[in-house]
């Protein structure tokens, strides 16, 4: 199960891989699942997802180490502002769809 959620045979499975593994990739065109996953994420409502609510969300009862997530911010956050916008959420979620 391991060695199909890591596509790239990185031997860690990345947040792009994660989140793909987690939804129906035939559902994730429609841009209302999109929303719904973001939201899945942005827990204060602010139209963004911050390291701290990637962290609440995927790390459970243990943290997440900060070069794990510096490598999802660098992956995702396109403008460099430290949070995932909707439109960059959506961009990650169709490349891997591609």
């Amino acid at each position: 199960m391991f060695e199909s959620i890591d596509t790239d045979q990185s031997g860690y499975i990345e947040y792009s891989e994660f989140v793909m593994a987690s939804i129906n990739e035939k559902k994730l065109i429609s841009t209302e699942r999109l929303e719904a996953a973001f939201k899945m994420f942005d827990k204060d409502n602010s139209g963004n997802i911050t390291p701290a609510e990637i962290r609440a969300v995927l790390s459970a009862d243990s943290s997440i180490p900060s070069n794990v997530m510096r490598a999802i911010m660098d992956q995702v956050d396109e403008n460099g502002d430290g949070e995932i916008s909707l439109g960059e959420f959506v961009n990650l979620m169709r490349k891997g769809s591609e």
